[in-house]
């Protein structure tokens, strides 16, 4: 059986060079995604020849992320993983799921995890905004500019000045102050997982932070988004800025999954995605 640890920054290498191998642009697999996670999700990294997968120990005793890696790297994986009844795995895709049902025929049941998709996005698309498809979000964005004066700013890692809350209801204000949790230690981490973010302000004072990471040369990922105001048009705004922010070379934007959370869903379906990474969850069949 593979040895399991609790991941560290040093295992970034490890991980995205087996994983940009692979040509894989889903933040499930990505390490600064699951770095961030690691407590609440209670992770533990496993490391093999070709390929790594985590245990979620919060989601279930034989739980696992989908291995990425190499064929045999990731047969390797799961053939250990299905030696304990009742594995599951989590974040498969549909090339998983097509490498899962080739090399353990009738070992799983795949059932789609739409709360997991991952949405990802034209790059272009995403400035320029044309046509009807955007003009809910592009008058949005151009009203909260005229009546809000929005401005946008590199984020230089520096905590903002957000006194803490007094009450519970004012907790949005601890939103810059807090780095305890995952948002926050991606923040404070933005270097080292050679990240990008913006600052937006209202009258010079900062209201909202988006920042990301580069999933691959052409594909970047935006993980983090927090506002402790909200005028209209402010998250369109600051996404906007954080796009117009990153190199030429970058094509494509993968804003993650929506979790379920149906203000959420509609937001990013909004945003007019050009293709979606649809994920399902495996269960082994019972013998």
């Amino acid at each position: 059986m593979f040895e399991l640890s609790t991941p560290v920054l040093r295992d970034c290498d490890f991980v995205e060079k087996i994983r940009l191998s692979c040509g894989s642009i889903t933040a499930a697999s990505a390490f600064p995604s699951t770095y961030i996670w690691r407590n609440d999700l209670g992770l533990k990294i496993a490391k093999t020849d070709g390929a790594y997968t985590y245990k979620c120990e919060k989601l279930g005793e034989n739980t696992w992320f989908s291995p990425c890696g190499d064929p045999a790297g990731k047969a390797g994986i799961i053939s250990e993983i299905l030696k304990t009844p009742g594995a599951r795995l989590l974040y498969v895709t549909e090339s998983d799921r097509e490498f899962i049902e080739r090399e353990f025929a009738g070992a799983f049941e795949f059932t789609p995890s739409p709360e997991d998709d991952e949405y990802v996005y034209d790059r272009t698309e995403q400035l320029e905004m044309k046509g009807g498809r955007f003009a809910n979000v592009r008058k949005q964005m151009n009203r909260g500019i005229r009546e809000c004066g929005f401005t946008a700013e590199p984020f230089t890692g520096k905590v903002l000045p957000f006194e803490p809350a007094e009450r519970e209801q004012d907790r949005s204000k601890e939103l810059f102050t807090n780095f305890e949790d995952a948002a926050g230690e991606f923040l404070s981490l933005l270097d080292e997982f050679g990240g990008t973010g913006v600052t937006v302000k209202i009258d010079g004072r900062p209201c909202a932070v988006a920042a990301g990471f580069e999933l691959s040369p052409d594909t970047f990922d935006i993980c983090v988004f927090k506002q402790c105001e909200y005028p209209v048009g402010l998250s369109v705004y600051a996404r906007h800025e954080l796009i117009a922010s990153l190199p030429e070379r970058i094509k494509m934007i993968n804003c993650e999954e929506d979790l379920g959370i149906e203000g959420l869903r509609l937001m990013k379906q909004l945003m007019r995605p050009i293709f979606m990474i649809k994920m399902y969850r495996a269960s082994a069949v019972r013998r």
